[in-house]
C-alpha cells in the first residue's frame, strides 16, 4: 500500500509541475507579445490587444499562486504516518473507490488502480 500512495503522490507532484509550467508558457508568451506590440494607426485597437493581454498575464498570475498554495500542501504530506483517522495524504480505501487525500486532480489511474 505504501508504494501506491507514493506513486499516487509523485503522480500528483508531475501534475502540479506541468500546470506549472504550462502557465509559466502563457505568461512568457504574453509577455513577448506585450513587448512586440507595436502602435499602430488604429490606435483604439492596440490600446485594447495591450488590455486584453495584461488581463491573460493576471489571470495567469493567480493561477500561478494557487500552483504555489497546491505545491505547500504537498509538501505537507508525510508518506509514512499512518493513522486511523482521515487526514491530509491518507490512502482511503472503500468497496467504490481508493481515494488519496492531497490535492484536486481528478481521476488519477497507477498500477491499474
Amino acid at each position: 500500500m505504501n508504494s501506491l500512495k507514493r506513486e499516487l503522490y509523485q503522480t500528483c507532484v508531475l501534475f502540479v509541475k506541468k500546470r506549472e509550467e504550462t502557465v509559466n508558457q502563457i505568461i512568457t508568451s504574453n509577455q513577448k507579445a506585450l513587448t512586440s506590440e507595436t502602435k499602430s494607426s488604429a490606435g483604439d485597437k492596440h490600446e485594447t490587444g495591450r488590455a486584453m493581454l495584461q488581463l491573460e498575464m493576471e489571470k495567469a498570475s493567480q493561477q500561478l499562486e494557487g500552483i504555489y498554495q497546491i505545491k505547500t500542501i504537498l509538501a505537507k504530506i508525510k508518506l509514512e504516518d499512518t493513522s486511523e483517522f482521515i487526514k491530509l495524504g491518507s490512502l482511503v480505501i472503500t468497496t467504490q473507490a481508493t481515494y488519496f487525500l492531497a490535492i484536486s486532480a481528478g481521476q488519477i489511474i497507477v498500477s491499474d488502480n
